[in-house]
C-alpha cells in the first residue's frame, strides 16, 4: 500500500507547482518541498489516506466537496507509482468550515460501508482506529492550512 502525504504551500511554492513546464520539474519542485517543508506544513497520512478518502468521497455537505481532501482537485500528475493533485486555498477554506462536522460516528459508519472487495486494508476497528486519528490530524491540517491562505496538494507513492 501505498503512502500519502499533504502539503501546504506558500504563493511561492504554489507558483512553482502549477507553474511546472512538464512532469520531471513537477518531480522536482515536489521533491524540493518534501525535503524542505517544515513539519507544521505537511501532513503523512501514511497508509490511511485510502479510507479517508473513500469515507469522505462518500459525504455530501453543502459548501465543500469532501472528496477534494484525498486524491481529489486538480490531477498535476499521475503515474503509475506516483500521484499529485492539488487544491486552491479558496477550497482548503470550504473544506476546513465542513471538515469539523464529521465525527468519529459518522466516519466509522462510512468506513464499515465501504466495498471490502475494492480496499486493501484489514477493514476491522483496529484499522478504523488508524483511520480515525489520521483523519483528525488532516483535517486539523486543513484547518491550519485555510488560516494561513495555503494552497495544499496531496501527494501519493507507491
Amino acid at each position: 500500500m501505498s503512502l500519502g502525504v499533504h502539503f501546504a504551500l506558500d504563493q511561492e511554492q504554489e507558483g512553482l507547482v502549477l507553474g511546472a513546464a512538464d512532469d520531471e520539474e513537477l518531480a522536482a519542485v515536489i521533491e524540493e518541498i518534501e525535503e524542505n517543508s517544515d513539519s507544521y506544513w505537511h501532513m503523512p497520512s501514511d497508509k490511511a489516506w485510502d479510507a479517508i478518502h473513500r469515507c469522505l468521497a462518500a459525504v455530501d455537505r453543502p459548501g465543500a466537496d469532501l472528496s477534494l481532501v484525498v486524491l481529489g482537485g486538480r490531477d498535476l500528475y499521475e503515474g503509475a507509482d506516483y500521484f499529485v493533485a492539488h487544491v486552491t486555498a479558496e477550497e482548503v477554506r470550504a473544506l476546513a468550515q465542513v471538515l469539523p462536522s464529521l465525527d468519529r460516528e459518522l466516519l466509522h459508519r462510512l468506513f464499515f460501508a465501504m466495498d471490502v472487495d475494492d480496499y486493501y486494508g484489514p477493514h476491522d476497528e483496529q484499522d478504523f482506529d488508524y483511520t480515525w486519528e489520521n483523519f483528525e490530524d488532516v483535517r486539523a491540517f486543513f484547518t491550519r492550512a485555510a488560516e494561513a491562505g495555503r494552497a495544499v496538494v496531496f501527494t501519493v507513492d507507491a
